[in-house]
């Protein structure tokens, strides 16, 4: 349910939904309201999957600059935490479902930056959608048996941010841990950052996946899926953050 809810309130859904309303409102022969929903779709839908609009919005969220090689080793970290982002569409070649590109992403991250550190890992994430196994079940999964990396604290009960704050916590502290490395993709950081933080944690923040700088060109402006994908990560985490806010699930 959770999945579902928020993949209706993001795009290409909630365009979808839109495109249905000015549908009704011409057929109710309201031609002036459905131009108007109809012509906002269209140029919301470009900006959305234009690069130079996508990546705009994901710096706007990126104020966590990129750890260093001093950072991990000053920091003094008793562990390494890991959050999840959703399944794979299919999992087909893995005999069932398992993580996606984005959970992969941090996974591997984390290796390399743990390297060298040899922190004892945890990995966090529920079961989001039924019927599938949690999301930190399956990270311990890839760790252990694809990257040779050991997972001592698996946190499955969390279907979002808060969540993974607040039993992942709970299981550090248990172990007498209060100092993490916290491993997430960038436009999620400090969000991230702040939910661990309100949890009694001294967080040194391990982001992956920044978007780029390059100088702007004519392929930014052609419309790509790719981008459409990385703007409604961005809207999320835009929402997520009002909501954290409202709810007081952050300082």
């Amino acid at each position: 349910m959770y999945s579902t809810l928020k993949a209706l309130v993001l795009p290409p859904a909630s365009l979808l939904v839109l495109l249905i309303v000015a549908l009704i409102a011409l057929h109710r022969h309201k031609r002036q309201l459905a131009s108007g929903i109809l012509g906002a779709v269209i140029v919301t839908f470009y900006l959305l999957s234009s690069s130079f609009f996508s990546s705009f919005m994901a710096r706007t969220l990126q104020s966590v600059p990129p750890v260093t090689t001093t950072q991990l080793q000053d920091f003094q970290a008793q562990a390494l935490v890991v959050l999840s982002a959703g399944y794979s569409r299919a999992g087909a070649e893995y005999q069932g479902r398992t993580i996606d590109g984005t959970t992969l992403q941090r996974l591997r991250y984390a290796v390399h930056i743990n390297r060298a550190l040899q922190l004892p890992i945890l990995v966090s994430g529920g079961q989001t959608e039924s019927a599938r196994p949690a999301l930190a079940d399956e990270m311990r999964k890839a760790l252990e048996q694809d990257f040779v990396m050991p997972v001592r604290w698996v946190e499955n009960r969390s279907i979002d941010t808060a969540e993974n704050g607040a039993f992942s916590a709970k299981l550090l502290k248990a172990d007498g841990i209060e100092r993490i490395i916290l491993v997430t993709h960038a436009s999620h950081m400090p969000r991230a950052r702040a939910i661990f933080e309100r949890q009694g944690l001294k967080v040194l923040c391990a982001a992956t996946d920044y978007a780029g700088h390059d100088p702007i060109g004519a392929q930014d402006f052609v419309p790509r899926l790719t981008n459409l994908e990385e703007s409604a990560y961005a809207l999320y985490e835009i929402f997520a953050q009002v909501r954290d806010v409202v709810f007081g699930r952050v300082n």
